[in-house]
């Protein structure tokens, strides 16, 4: 596509073009004797041919005063405007900054209401003025623009340098003729004058002997062109240096006009140039003066020119969607193939037809709106376009202003692409989009409504109104007394006009067999079953559609991976067409109620489950109650009476007797001690058991608590049992009762394995706000196979009627229970035969 940028660059390079054809016109049309004041008002209209020029105006300097006076103004009713101008540019600096730099300048003053350039004009006497050029903008390319207007200037310079030098050359004659006795001198001194102002100029000069073409003389830009010294340039033939050089003058007598040329550098390639030849008169004899300027860069432009245009031509033909270039009033100019293929005319067919022609009349009004009245909007339209047969084309149309200047439009480019399919394609997105926001209500009512059959009526409906059917309902399977498969609609959604299918009689063999033969093999497969659907092929659909049904559309449920029922969709207006998206946009939805119906059978179970456990758990607490009570009361009535006895016949007993009651007593603990562990197991397992944690010294409740109990069993057995009182405080926050049993049940299992040696309870400081309470024995140690089960329910490394330990296994359970419950981290060091030592890490309080 062709930008305005590109657009402005084409235009600058076609403007550039003009100009130094103009300039070359000029320079050629200029005769020797023509009046400065015609030279340089000639060479102040050229630069007019450049876009943006306001004025020109020349200001040559006064020889004795070196002040700058206007001499010269385009438009002449410009002048007072330039004066001003010129003063501005003179008191911000830029006419100081050109005349010490010597080159040309591209002006603008700080508000930038005037952009000009300023253009030095030597000749070899020096400065000869200035040219000031105004602009009306500023535009690009200004280095390459420069390059341009200097060497026009230079060619305004070279004309006045002429002039100057032909009556000089006259005056000089006029003096030979009086002064015959200088004239040797006088002719030394034109040659070297000659030379300083061939040496001045920009072009390059040859002086050539007429007769002989024999080259007499080189400026110093010349031979910076070619390579060549000086020395070997003089001597040689003109032709020599150029492949088809002529003398224009031999065959006729006006004077040439400017030639392309090409010249032989000293390296032998070959350098374009554009030279101009004039017939001069030096010491009375006949000379060609050849002027000439590299135009190396202008081939370089004009064959960007051409490959850019190239470029163009070819993206324009070869674009994928159709582009038309019209005029102002919307003529066709040019159009690609893709524009002709789309409408199916030839170009000679289309060409100067109004573009508008070929639009579909009612959207006359959208072109009108946005193309025909000149303003350009930066967004693109649908309109239709009618080809060749009158079909109708949805066309997406962009339209861009090509301008020559910022007032003009010439050329309006369009671009149209074909959006036909696209169009068709958005009645089927909508419908398929309304279908999902209706499955995203359908799954939202599933996920979050609680009243399950609630949200299922509301399912139906999003669904039934996103797929603009008439009747949605839900079938479950269910088995009759002949083992076969049935039907039961569970629940329906109907449209206003439908009839109510939940007053139908339904026949209680509803079968798959009888009403919905090959229904079962299709729908447990996951298939669907849709389409216009015949009363032969599923008779039962009479009992669901008492009307004639256009279409259907069922879809299996699966949970579970079974079969477990199908959702149906039912129009009995129009017949509808089930793309493959919709099908798996509903197998998708079936999939998500089959989902909400397999979490709510779940629930069901899980509610009769929770039903079933609640009578099993009040079951278990009657049971632990009673067996508490059952238990507790003959035992203690036992150990009660047997110590009467003990105590009335005690000065009568002898030792077997006193070992028997002594065994009587430990057997009761025993029994009480057991019910307890398991009364405290039930409840730590159940969740019921609550904390109360205080705040109390650790060491004094053991040492009141327990120290003189265990102390007293420690010296039964012959042991010793050590108690160490701790440096520091043991002050922590705990549930005083659960912290007493995890150091009974530690402190009473040491006991007990341990046949000789001690029992320890020592306290270690861990860090700032941690000690670690330790209880070491020197008993039988665990082995490495119990470690695994230590903390298990009823776990015991010795088991059977045979074990040499009395216990039932609870104890080391509840203490890892008590752990956990007060965030106390327990670890066990033991080996075979080497004694145990349980470590418990507490957190004091400050």
């Amino acid at each position: 596509m062709r930008t305005n940028s590109n657009i402005d660059v084409q235009k600058g390079k076609e403007d550039l073009i003009n100009f130094l054809t103009e300039a070359e016109k000029y320079f050629r049309n200029r005769t020797k004797n023509e009046p400065v004041h015609e030279i340089i008002s000639e060479g102040l209209k050229t630069f007019f041919n450049i876009s943006g020029v306001l004025s020109t105006a020349f200001y040559s300097v006064g020889q004795q005063s070196f002040a700058f006076s206007l001499t010269e103004c385009q438009p002449k009713e410009s002048a007072a405007a330039v004066e001003k101008n010129y003063e501005l540019m003179l008191e911000s600096g830029f006419i100081s900054k050109v005349l010490t730099n010597g080159s040309i300048e591209y002006c603008e003053t700080g508000d930038k209401k005037i952009s000009c350039f300023i253009i030095p004009v030597f000749v070899p006497s020096g400065i000869q003025g200035l040219i000031f050029i105004e602009m009306s903008k500023k535009i690009k390319g200004i280095s390459e623009i420069k390059i341009y207007l200097a060497q026009h200037a230079n060619q305004i310079a070279l004309l006045l340098a002429n002039n100057r030098l032909a009556r000089k050359i006259k005056n000089a004659n006029d003096l030979l003729e009086q002064k015959l006795a200088y004239r040797t001198e006088i002719i030394k001194q034109k040659r070297r004058e000659l030379q300083v102002i061939l040496d001045s100029l920009i072009t390059g000069v040859f002086i050539i002997d007429k007769k002989t073409y024999e080259i007499t003389d080189v400026n110093n830009n010349a031979l910076s062109l070619l390579g060549f010294t000086k020395s070997e340039i003089v001597g040689k033939n003109r032709k020599q240096l150029s492949p088809h050089w002529d003398n224009p003058y031999e065959n006729s007598g006006n004077e040439p006009p400017s030639n392309e040329i090409e010249l032989f550098t000293e390296s032998n390639s070959i350098v374009p140039a554009l030279n101009t030849i004039k017939l001069v008169n030096l010491s009375g004899q006949e000379y060609l003066l050849e002027s000439f300027i590299d135009i190396s860069r202008i081939k370089k432009v004009e064959i960007e020119l051409r490959n850019s245009e190239y470029r163009f031509k070819a993206i324009f033909e070869n674009a994928s969607f159709g582009m038309v270039l019209t005029d102002i009033d919307f003529r066709i100019m040019e159009c690609n193939l893709a524009f002709r293929k789309m409408l199916g005319y030839t170009f000679d067919e289309l060409k100067m037809r109004k573009l508008y022609e070929f639009i579909h009349h009612p959207d006359m009004i959208v072109f009108n709106k946005y193309f025909k009245n000149m303003i350009l909007v930066n967004k693109y339209n649908e309109i239709r376009f009618q080809d060749i047969n009158q079909n109708l084309i949805w066309c997406k149309i962009v339209e861009t202003g090509l301008k020559y200047s910022a007032e003009t439009v010439y050329y309006k480019l369009f671009m149209i692409e074909d959006i036909t399919s696209v169009i068709m394609s958005k009645d089927v997105l909508y419908k398929q989009t309304n279908l999902l926001m209706g499955v995203a209500d359908a799954t939202n009512a599933l996920l979050t409504q609680s009243d399950f059959r609630k949200a299922l009526k509301q399912a139906m409906e999003s669904l039934g109104k996103a797929s603009e059917v008439d009747k949605v309902y839900i079938a479950k399977n269910i088995v009759n007394d002949n083992d076969e498969l049935c039907i039961s609609i569970i629940d329906s959604w109907l449209s206003e006009n439908s009839k109510e299918i939940n007053k139908t009689v339904f026949p209680e063999d509803f079968s798959y067999a009888k009403y919905f033969p090959g229904w079962i093999d299709e729908l447990s497969e996951g298939r669907t079953i849709h389409g216009n659907i015949s009363p032969e092929k599923a008779p039962g659909l009479k009992f669901i559609e008492p009307n004639k049904l256009k279409s259907v559309m069922i879809v299996p449920i699966i949970v579970n991976s079974q079969f477990w029922g199908f959702v149906g969709f039912e129009d009995d207006k129009k017949e509808k067409v089930w793309s493959e998206v919709e099908e798996s946009i509903l197998k998708a939805t079936a999939a998500g109620i089959g989902g909400a119906i397999m979490i709510e059978e779940s629930q069901n179970q899980l509610l009769k489950s929770k039903e079933k456990a609640e009578k099993s758990d009040q079951l278990k607490t009657e049971f632990l109650a009673q067996m508490s009570h059952e238990v507790r009361t003959p035992i203690n009535s036992i150990l009660s009476f047997s110590g009467l006895i003990r105590d009335e016949f005690e000065s009568q007993l002898g030792d077997e007797y006193r070992s028997c009651f002594n065994a009587i007593n430990r057997a009761g603990e025993r029994i009480i001690r057991t019910v307890d562990m398991i009364l405290n197991m039930s409840d730590l397992q159940t969740g019921s058991y609550e904390l109360n944690p205080v705040e109390y010294e650790l060491f004094d409740s053991i040492a009141l608590n327990l120290s003189e109990e265990f102390s007293r069993k420690a010296a039964d057995k012959g042991l010793s049992f050590v108690l160490k009182r701790p440096e520091f405080s043991t002050k922590i926050m705990a549930d005083e009762y659960t912290i007493n049993q995890i150091f009974v049940n530690l402190i009473d299992n040491a006991l007990k394995y341990t046949q000789e040696g001690k029992v320890e309870v020592d306290f270690k400081l861990n860090s700032e706000k941690n000690f670690i309470a330790l209880i070491k024995d020197t008993g039988i140690g665990i082995s490495n196979e119990f470690f695994p089960r230590l903390f298990e329910p009823f776990a015991q490394e010795e088991q059977g009627y045979t074990r040499r330990f009395e216990g039932n296994g609870l104890g080391l359970a509840l203490v890892k229970k008590y752990c956990d419950l007060n965030n106390i981290n327990i670890k066990v060091d033991s080996a075979k035969g080497a004694g145990t030592t349980f470590s418990l890490s507490f957190k004091k309080t400050k």
